[in-house]
């Protein structure tokens, strides 16, 4: 009997072993999904286990919004307002969204590019030759534009941050006027999804 009771016990531990051993193999031989695995990307996959660098986010980003800028300094009055439609670029990459600024101060839409994160769009671009209208000086005022800023999405799906704007006159205008051919104004700006 006490064979028995020595042969029972070596096999139960044996027996033990060999499923904590069988548990640990399992465990390290789990499959791998790769996917986009962040929440707030387009591509969520829910299986994901492991993050392939897929995610894009779009999503939080393209749309139609109502700005209003508030710069304090040489453009006060000058830009006041810009609607935004963010949209997917034909890009290759996954990062790029074409950024269409339309406002009262300027002729017509001004097409821009932006690079966007998970939260913000970076905007930086020179548009050449732009005709601008503006209270107080004389007609036929031509500028290239500079913008450059970084707008942050915001809980409520708004945009907000600061845009460096300057103006630099082609013409001789400004220079005839105010005594110098560049303006510009650190502006801050926010805008609505719509």
């Amino acid at each position: 009997m006490k064979k028995f009771l020595r042969n029972f016990n070596s096999v139960l531990v044996l027996f033990f072993a060999a499923a904590f051993m069988f548990s640990i193999v399992s465990c390290g031989e789990e499959e791998e999904i790769p996917g986009c695995t962040d929440v707030d990307g387009d591509q969520y996959n829910v299986e994901a286990t492991v993050d392939n660098g897929t995610c894009t986010y779009f999503d939080r980003f393209v749309g139609t919004y109502e700005g209003t800028f508030a710069c304090p300094g040489a453009l006060m009055g000058v830009f006041v307002g810009a609607d935004l439609v963010i949209a997917e670029s034909v890009s290759a990459t996954n990062d790029v969204v074409s950024v269409t600024v339309i406002s009262p101060s300027l002729p017509g839409p001004l097409p821009l590019i932006g690079v966007i994160t998970k939260n913000d769009v970076t905007i930086t671009a020179t548009l050449p030759n732009i005709p601008l209208a503006l209270a107080g000086l004389p007609p036929g005022l031509i500028v290239n534009i500079n913008v450059s800023g970084v707008l942050v999405r915001q809980a409520d799906g708004s945009l907000s941050g600061t845009v460096m704007v300057s103006l630099q006159d082609t013409t001789g205008t400004l220079m005839l006027v105010i005594g110098t051919d560049t303006i510009g104004d650190n502006c801050p700006f926010t805008a609505v999804r719509k």
